[in-house]
């Protein structure tokens, strides 16, 4: 039960905030939308065993992650899902990254359906990007996100 409120508490509030992060990036007009739009979705969609293979690469105790973590001064020599203080941790991180792709599509669906004159009208009043964010997008995605698979499941 440790385990899994643990895992609870690092997943849900990562996928989440990723999520958001994500779908605020594509949900601006950038030249290749479409492109991060996909590429931010991808690990939703692609295989599980292909995704274990390259993080099980770039988590070994030789593998990337410890390399470049090396070439930062950080001598490490971690086999991340290997040690049980990193075990969790690593497995709610992927999970959190392999996740936060749908996620981005529900916040995505949230931020299209909010009125641009709301936006224009904080602009008016002078409300800088910030400000507009905590007191106009954030509130107003309240329905999309108790929406969500993740909230529903939970709810119950």
């Amino acid at each position: 039960m440790r385990n899994i409120a643990e895992y609870t508490v690092w997943v849900v509030p990562a996928q989440m905030a990723l999520g958001l992060f994500m779908a605020v990036i594509v949900n601006q007009k950038l030249k290749a939308r479409t492109f991060f739009r996909s590429a931010f979705y991808f690990p939703s969609i692609a295989s599980s065993a292909a995704i274990t293979t390259i993080a099980i690469f770039i988590l070994n105790a030789d593998g990337l992650l410890n390399k470049v973590l090396s070439f930062f001064g950080y001598d490490h020599h971690t086999a991340w899902f290997y040690t049980t203080t990193t075990a969790l941790p690593s497995i709610a991180a992927l999970n959190a990254w392999t996740t936060s792709g749908t996620m981005m599509l529900f916040y995505l669906a949230s931020l299209q359906s909010i009125p641009n004159d709301v936006y224009e009208a904080a602009a008016i009043d002078g409300a800088g990007q910030w400000r507009t964010f905590w007191k106009i997008t954030f509130p107003l995605l309240k329905p999309g996100t108790s929406s969500s698979p993740s909230c529903r499941s939970s709810a119950r």
